[in-house]
């Protein structure tokens, strides 16, 4: 049915799903080389607990810049840190206790310390909920 409307731009998470979403819905539409897919970090998932944390965008856009031709990524451009852009868009108390306590790790997705933070931070609102990073490494 997507094939049959006329599509020019496409607005897409930063999320892996998000683009893998776009990349095999619009494959076969007739203007697939001709559409521009825009990845818009602020139409992510909400964060509420470790598992929302977005894999690293370097290693989405290397794996997705081949199979969406027309791949815009300026509006990462406005990112210091494109490695942890999500934390630049949370509210201003929470934002700034993370980045305040964000160290490097090697051993680590993201060469930080961001699970354990976000973990500490849903503690204090989602304690039903919580999941460790290796949890969610472990289900992957």
């Amino acid at each position: 049915m997507v094939n049959n409307i006329k599509i020019h731009t496409i607005f897409v998470s930063p999320l892996r799903r998000a683009f893998e979403t776009a990349y095999f819905v619009y494959k076969t539409h007739p203007d697939f080389d001709r559409i521009k897919f825009i990845v818009f970090p602020l139409i992510r998932e909400s964060l509420n607990t470790s598992s929302d944390i977005p894999s690293d965008i370097s290693e989405i856009l290397l794996e997705f810049k081949e199979k969406l031709p027309n791949l815009d990524c300026s509006m990462l451009e406005t990112y210091g840190d494109k490695t942890h852009f999500f934390i630049d868009d949370m509210q201003a108390d929470v934002k700034d206790k993370i980045k305040s306590k964000l160290i490097h790790q090697e051993d680590d997705p993201l060469n930080s310390n961001v699970f354990e933070l976000f973990i500490e931070e849903s503690k204090k609102v989602f304690p039903a909920r919580l999941e460790s990073k290796w949890n969610v490494y472990d289900r992957a």
